[in-house]
């Protein structure tokens, strides 16, 4: 199997030798670091270092194995063909991929095979090794895909608890989204880890060796070297060389630490070290170390903190307690917080508007005007600032910058301070801008009226606007003046993006009235000189001077200069208007059909969706070119029109006929009227063409032959056959072929579920194949409702199926469709509701009867 799996992989090298040079067209955004691709046919994944996968969707992606993916730099070249089913990110040097016949397999950055493809299961270790499941057991081997620990030596290796989805969450999606595999370090294997075998658990090490022959019932992850084990259905703990550190007594052993073992017994938690000292009794609802020997416990009364003799330092009648500094921020249950030192002394006061402590923070805030405390890890004492902003500090009106320590590295000094770039602050002093390292060393002299900070928000790409005698300047996130001191404005457009095929986003920038755009690197892309600048539409932008208009391309270059009235870009070639004069170009703006005609209109491509077709009006004459703008039917009619089906409509001298795409003539134009009836939503699997000819109508197929005859008046086509049809100013009913199916003895025939008949001014019904159902005596029909029809006769209704069987007769005044299967009926001017039997709902005694929120809503008098 290894051989065949190589033989079919050289076969897929050998095509990514051919792939290798090619490119997806896109751009690469640096914001968001990640390839935008032109084609919506393929999905592009994150970047990771620099490379990143991609996938071609299949024709339907849901289908899996119907994508190939594979990887791209950021340029967009192909690094390797797209040959797999499925793919990771890269971890390191390695990815992960499936085959198309569902096997796994590790890859590397050269696209070499370093697993080969198998039914398996991958997945990365925390120490860099890999684990591979097959049904023998697993192995592990090392990122060169030498073996470690053979496979088939043990069938299962230690893994974590389960992480159990909340309740609520939804993971499902209706559109296709690409599930990459995982290929981050999800087996626990630093130094040690636990092995299974014959029924019973051992330990190896990193080197692959059996450390500790398979003697347990379970064993859990390593903390550096002490894992939980069970032995006899209790729990404990052992060191890596199988020696119980902790007795197996107890409901259930954690190792938190490499030092610390929590242990549950009767729902209560203890601590014990690995030395076998018990470090809290199991009496706690909770247990955790919080620092320095201290733990964070809780009982029924809340939470507190004990040191390891198990003497209460803060009372555990608490809400929560977090460490800060040397000491921990305490919440009440009546949500005040206060400050303690690591011995318990109360510190601050309680204050009910302190600002919630985030873990790892260096400051807290006490709320309203008390400012902030800060811990200083090198003097080892809490120091008051009026505010803080992350790490920058003030007092005194005045601004500072602290390290992660708490530390002072920029005195406070500054009017306004705040960050502008990695390592880098913009300062306000004396009512100067400038710029200063987070160090506190002037970059930029306090020169600049203002600092404007970044205009694209990310630590890949920082561009900052910087104001001097108001003049606008930008610098890079080096801080290199990358734009002089010379623009009025330079604004950031959200819209520049890969939408419409662009180039990428870009900036606006402006002198007096004039526009231009910047790259986001501060480059140049198009020079500061037009009015206006619309947006990417099929890789082009319209530009503006006055109210002429160019074309510029994704590279900035202006292929079509600003002199003409308007483009339609939505096109293979590019309409072109000048002085009420079209003409054609290519998309390097040159010029393929010359600007003398009245009008061009793109058609087809809604039919024809490879190709478009154009319509060109030349002195009062229509012909028709191809998408390679080749005139295919020449001047001679007065106008065409592209059908779905190949045919064109041709009008000439007033009269129509039809044609095919070469000129060849189908139908002669002899006809006033011609409409293509499936383009109507006509239900037949033939071209068809309602026509009218010397004031009779009738249906020809798409060579012209007659079905039915133009002998009638009028033909009433909707969706489906039969017909109602008028001759001698009386209707009946024809089917397809023209064969009479109800006499002509109706004043009018309409088209509902049912056909309508109208007779010496009574109506009644025919069934859908010309059947009299209802004979005409009634003063007015109305519907149908589901599967009723409201008759009218001498003021009264009756309520009739589309059988035409009388389904209730009715003593109301008014009927009305109220909801599905339900009436509302009038009587006496009251108000009632009955079914679509004519059964009673509601009696006629109401005032108003409505239906709101669901539900029918009565209200009396």
């Amino acid at each position: 199997m290894y051989i065949k799996t190589t033989l079919i992989l050289f076969f897929l090298l050998a095509v990514l030798n051919v792939s290798a040079q090619k490119k997806l067209r896109g751009h690469f955004d640096p914001v968001k670091r990640q390839f935008i691709s032109a084609d919506t046919g393929i999905l592009i994944g994150q970047f990771a270092g620099a490379y990143a996968p991609f996938m071609i969707k299949g024709k339907n992606p849901f289908i899996q194995k119907s994508n190939r993916t594979g990887f791209i730099d950021t340029a967009g070249k192909i690094t390797i063909a797209p040959v797999y089913n499925n793919c990771s990110n890269f971890n390191g040097s390695l990815a992960l991929a499936s085959d198309t016949i569902g096997n796994f397999g590790v890859i590397n950055k050269n696209g070499g095979v370093v697993i080969p493809f198998e039914r398996q299961y991958i997945a990365m270790c925390t120490n860099g090794l890999l684990m591979v499941s097959t049904d023998s057991g697993v192995s592990f081997v090392d990122t060169l895909g030498r073996m470690v620990v053979a496979a088939g030596t043990y069938t299962r290796y230690a893994t974590p608890p389960p992480v159990v989805r909340e309740e609520g969450e939804d993971y499902g999606r209706s559109e296709f989204y690409w599930r990459q595999l995982d290929f981050t370090a999800t087996v626990y294997f630093n130094k040690f880890i636990g092995v299974f075998r014959d029924g019973k658990w051992g330990v190896v090490n990193r080197a692959g060796k059996e450390i500790v022959p398979p003697k347990f019932d379970w064993m859990g992850i390593f903390n550096d070297s002490i894992a939980p084990v069970r032995q006899a259905g209790r729990y404990g703990a052992t060191d890596a060389g199988g020696n119980i550190i902790v007795d197996a007594k107890y409901d259930n052993a954690e190792t938190i630490s490499p030092d610390l073992i929590r242990v549950t017994l009767d729902k209560k938690v203890g601590m014990m070290s690995r030395s076998h000292n018990v470090m809290l009794p199991v009496k706690y609802f909770f247990a955790a170390p919080i620092k320095n020997s201290r733990f964070l416990v809780a009982q029924n009364n809340g939470f507190g903190v004990v040191d390891e003799k198990d003497s209460v330092l803060i009372p555990l009648k608490n809400n929560e307690i977090k460490s800060f500094g040397s000491g921990y921020i305490v919440n009440e249950k009546y949500q005040a917080t206060a400050l303690f030192d690591e011995n318990g002394k109360q510190l601050t006061d309680f204050f009910s508007d302190a600002a919630y402590f985030r873990d790892n923070s260096i400051y807290w805030s006490m709320g309203r005007d008390r400012g902030s405390l800060v811990y200083n890890q090198k003097s080892r004492e809490y120091v008051h600032y009026s505010y803080m902003n992350g790490l920058l500090c003030c007092r005194d009106d005045l601004w500072g910058m602290l390290d992660t320590t708490g530390a002072e590295v920029i005195a406070p000094q500054y009017d306004r301070l705040w960050y502008l770039a990695p390592g880098a602050l913009a300062a306000k002093q004396n009512n100067k801008w400038g710029v200063i390292s987070t160090k506190g060393k002037v970059i930029y002299q306090f020169e600049f009226d203002d600092i404007n900070g970044r205009i694209i928000r990310s630590d890949l790409a920082a561009l900052i606007k910087v104001v001097k005698n108001k003049k606008v300047g930008l610098l890079d996130q080096n801080l290199r003046l990358v734009q002089a001191l010379s623009y009025d404005a330079i604004d950031y457009n959200e819209y520049w993006s890969e939408y419409g095929g662009g180039p990428g986003r870009k900036l606006t920038a402006r002198i007096g009235d004039k526009k231009g755009l910047l790259n986001l690197d501060g480059t140049i892309f198009t020079p500061v000189k037009y009015d206006a600048i619309g947006q990417f539409q099929n890789y082009l932008c319209k530009v503006y001077l006055g109210k002429k208009v160019g074309l510029i391309d994704t590279s900035g270059k202006e292929i079509l200069e600003c002199k003409y009235a308007d483009f339609n870009v939505d096109t293979p070639l590019i309409s072109i208007k000048q002085d009420s004069l079209y003409g054609l170009v290519n998309r390097r703006g040159r010029f393929i059909r010359p600007m003398v005609y009245e009008n061009i209109t793109k058609v087809g491509q809604q039919y024809d969706y490879r190709n478009a077709w154009y319509l060109l009006k030349y002195k009062g004459k229509t012909g028709l070119a191809d998408s390679a703008a080749n005139l295919v039917i020449p001047f001679i009619y007065d106008g065409l029109e592209l059908t779905r089906y190949g045919y064109i409509i041709a009008k000439n001298n007033g009269l129509y006929g039809t044609i095919d795409r070469t000129g060849k003539k189908v139908i002669p134009c002899i006809y006033s009227k011609l409409f293509d009836l499936k383009a109507w939503g006509f239900d037949t699997r033939d071209v068809l063409y309602l026509v009218t000819c010397n004031g009779k109508m009738g249906i020809i197929n798409a060579g012209g032959k007659a079905i039915i005859p133009c002998i009638y008046d009028n033909l009433k086509v909707s969706w489906t056959s039969p017909i109602p049809a008028q001759k001698n100013g009386r209707y009946g009913i024809i089917d397809l072929g023209g064969k009479t199916l109800t006499p002509f003895i109706y004043d009018d025939i309409a088209l509902t579920t049912n056909y309508m008949t109208a007779l010496n001014g009574k109506k009644g019904m025919l069934n859908r194949v010309g059947k009299q159902i209802l004979a005409p005596v009634y003063d007015k029909v109305d519907g149908p409702f589901g599967h009723i029809y409201l008759c009218f006769k001498n003021n009264r209704v009756n309520l009739i199926s589309d059988q035409g069987v009388l389904v209730a007769e009715t003593p109301y005044d008014y009927i009305g469709f109220f909801s599905t299967d339900q009436f509302i009926v009038k009587l006496d001017d009251k108000w009632g509701l009955i079914d679509g039997k004519g059964k009673e709902i509601y009696p006629c005694i109401y005032r108003r009867i409505t239906y709101e929120g669901g539900k029918i809503v009565a209200e009396i008098f």
